[in-house]
């Protein structure tokens, strides 16, 4: 009796032990298998997963690696050009500099126009707008912010301006101005001045509703809803009220 016992056990622990073998032996095999799939590029989806939306753009658009793309965006975000609502190729814009150079025009913010130039090797020559560089010479120049404001942006310097005017008009108390749709604002990305056009309604000394328009420049140093920007010029109803242009 003892001597079954004794066997039973022997054949049990021997039966544990190969069926570890054979556990460890397939984990063994996966691992393998799943090398051998990554380094022929079947198994990319860690990778794909890393892409951002933009990325992924660039990807398809431009034609190059997950690591090419990568690149590239990296550029563009520190550009402020990001996300990427839109890219295309052009061909129009080929061998711009050199043969094999690609070219690529790009939207971001609700900015158009960008223009993107790559060399044969996909690596980024010239991001521009409105033909001033923002990245060349493997340099960065400026950021897409610098030729644009944001509505915020541009609520600060209307009520800034409205302030300026009621303070030279002789009933501030009647001053009716445009809604902001019918104020023209541009920001020049080369001095970073703003100039602000609009109109303004309100009594005169009879009593009277009249228009008058204005034309107002600043000087952007800073945060701009931070109050960082100098008067440099203001006109009403043509006469030059400040210029220290």
């Amino acid at each position: 009796m003892h001597y079954h016992s004794t066997h039973f056990q022997e054949k049990t622990q021997k039966k544990k032990k190969k069926g570890c073998l054979i556990f460890l032996l397939i984990i063994v095999c996966i691992s393998i298998l799943f090398g051998l799939l990554n380094n022929f590029g079947l198994l990319q989806v860690e990778d794909k997963a890393k892409l951002t939306a933009s990325a992924k753009q660039i990807k398809e658009v431009c034609n190059v690696t997950d690591e090419q793309a990568i690149a590239i965006e990296e550029i563009l975000i520190s550009c402020e050009i990001t996300p990427i609502e839109k890219i295309e190729y052009d061909d129009m814009l080929d061998g711009m500099f050199n043969a094999g150079d690609t070219g690529y025009r790009l939207q971001s913010k609700g900015v158009k126009n960008i223009i993107m130039y790559l060399n044969s090797e996909k690596e980024v020559i010239i991001v521009r707008h409105a033909s001033i560089d923002l990245f060349s010479e493997n340099t960065y120049k400026k950021k897409l912010s610098s030729f644009y404001l944001t509505t915020s942006q541009e609520t600060t310097l209307q009520l800034s301006v409205q302030n300026g005017v009621k303070s030279i008009i002789k009933s501030p108390s009647s001053a009716k101005f445009p809604s902001i749709t019918k104020w023209n604002f541009h920001r020049d990305p080369l001095t970073n001045i703003v100039t602000i056009a609009s109109y303004v309604d309100s009594q005169n000394s009879f009593g009277a509703m009249i228009r008058s328009e204005f034309i107002v420049l600043y000087e952007i140093t800073g945060d701009i809803e931070q109050g960082q920007y100098t008067l440099l010029y203001f006109e009403f109803d043509n006469q030059v009220i400040v210029d220290k242009r």
